[in-house]
This record gives C-alpha cells, sequence and structure tokens, in this order.
C-alpha cells in the first residue's frame, strides 16, 4: 500500500508538473498572441495612414490636373485677347489715317475759303474806297449859302461763292462744269459707281444729303439725286462731282467725250 502511494504522489507530482508546463504554454502562447494582435493593430493603423496618403495624393492629383487645365484655357484666353488687341490697334491705326487724311481736306478747304474771304474783303474795302472819292467830290462840288446835307447810302455787292469760283476759273465756263451740263441725261442713265461717288463729296455736301442719295429706292433714283445736290450745289461741289467721275467713272467720261467730238 505504502509503495502504491508513492507511486501516485508520484503521479500527481508529474501530473502537476506537466500542468504547470501546460500553464506556462498557455501563458507564453497567450502572451504571443496578444504580440500578434498588437501587431496586427500596428499593421491596420499604418494601413489606415497609407490609405489617408494615397487619398491625399490622388486629391493632389485632381488638383493639379484642374490647375493644368485652368492654365491651358488661361493660355488660350490670354491669346485670344493680344490677338484681339492687335486687331484693334490696327483698327485705330487706320482710323488715325483717316483722320488725318480728312483733317487735311478740311485744312485745305478751310484754307480756300480763307482765299475766297480776303479776296471778298479787299473788293468791298476797293469798293468803299470808290464811294467814299465819289461822296468827297460831291460835297466839294455843291456851292451855295445854304447847304442842304444829303445822306449817302453806301452800296456794298454781295458776292456770292459761285461768282468768286466764276472768277477764279476766268471767264470761261470750265471744262468740267460744260461736260455735266452737256451729258445731264447720259450721267444720270450711266452712273454705276454712285456710294463711291458719294463717299468723295461727302464733305462737301453733308451727312444728311449723303444718306438722302444712298436712301434713294431705286438706283435710278440714287443716280438722279446725286447728280440734283450737285447740280445746285454750286461750282465748287460741281468740280469736285468732275473730278470724282474722273477718278471712279474714267471711261464713261472717255466716252462721253468722245461722241461730243
Amino acid at each position: 500500500m505504502l509503495k502504491k502511494a508513492t507511486n501516485l504522489e508520484l503521479q500527481c507530482q508529474e501530473l502537476a508538473e506537466l500542468v504547470d508546463g501546460l500553464k506556462r504554454k498557455l501563458s507564453a502562447f497567450s502572451v504571443s498572441l496578444n504580440s500578434k494582435d498588437q501587431k496586427i493593430g500596428e499593421l491596420k493603423r499604418l494601413l489606415r495612414e497609407k490609405e489617408d496618403i494615397l487619398r491625399a495624393k490622388g486629391e493632389e492629383i485632381v488638383r493639379l490636373k484642374s490647375n493644368q487645365n485652368h492654365n491651358e484655357n488661361l493660355h488660350l484666353r490670354i491669346n485670344q485677347l493680344e490677338n484681339e488687341a492687335q486687331r484693334a490697334k490696327g483698327f485705330q491705326q487706320k482710323m488715325e489715317e483717316e483722320h488725318q487724311r480728312q483733317i487735311g481736306k478740311m485744312a485745305k478747304i478751310i484754307e480756300e475759303k480763307d482765299k475766297e474771304i480776303d479776296k471778298l474783303k479787299n473788293e468791298n474795302q476797293a469798293l468803299k474806297s470808290q464811294n467814299e472819292k465819289k461822296k468827297k467830290a460831291k460835297t466839294s462840288s455843291m456851292s451855295g449859302p445854304r447847304k442842304k446835307h444829303t445822306k449817302s447810302v453806301e452800296l456794298v455787292p454781295m458776292i456770292s461763292v459761285e461768282m468768286l469760283d466764276g472768277e477764279a476759273q476766268g471767264s470761261e465756263v470750265p471744262r468740267g462744269l460744260q461736260f455735266l451740263k452737256k451729258n445731264r441725261n447720259r450721267l444720270i442713265e450711266n452712273i454705276v459707281a454712285v456710294k463711291p461717288i458719294a463717299d468723295d463729296l461727302l464733305l462737301f455736301i453733308g451727312r444728311h444729303k449723303y444718306d438722302k442719295i444712298l436712301q434713294a429706292p431705286t438706283e435710278y433714283d440714287q443716280r438722279r439725286q446725286l447728280y440734283d445736290i450737285t447740280e445746285k450745289g454750286g461750282t465748287k461741289l460741281q468740280e469736285e462731282f468732275y473730278n470724282s467721275l474722273l477718278k471712279h467713272e474714267k471711261y464713261l467720261v472717255d466716252d462721253l467725250e468722245k461722241l461730243a467730238k
């Protein structure tokens, strides 16, 4: 019995040692599991960080692409604005050239009118001097105890622009005026370049008459308006009309002059 008890005691001791060993292994395994869980948690945390970084990079790529498209659109707009500015500059230059040309024409017209005015002043001054001389001669010739005072009226003739133009050209009617008068009906029937001629005469006839010519209902009415306005505008306007015909209707003028021979 004692031997059997000893064996049981040994078996119990062995079992106790085995249980302790199992406990130690279980504890070590548990520690290992906790360590693995920690590693898994750390990996999950790193994974989330990488996902956040990847998401941020994706957003950055989208933003950069958007900026690139915006820059391309901005570049296209800049080119468009530069082209528009270039066209505007060219138009402005043309307008300045046209303005200078119109100023030159107006200066020439003003110079001619100033000459006409000076000539009129000289003629009026000569008439005044002549009237003064006549007045003095009449006063000195009067005698007697009673002198009757009379009022003399000084007459200053009015000289029209047409008369002045006629004097400037001499006693002969200018060739252009003769041509216009002689070929009135043929010109009204055959003039083609109504608008270019009206453009040349714009400074002389004004915008109202210019529009009246071009707004006539038919081409014949336009030609007739053009001729009637120039015919009533005086010698200077008729000369400009004739010069414009030579410029825009040279063949028509040549044909009509050949018919007159």
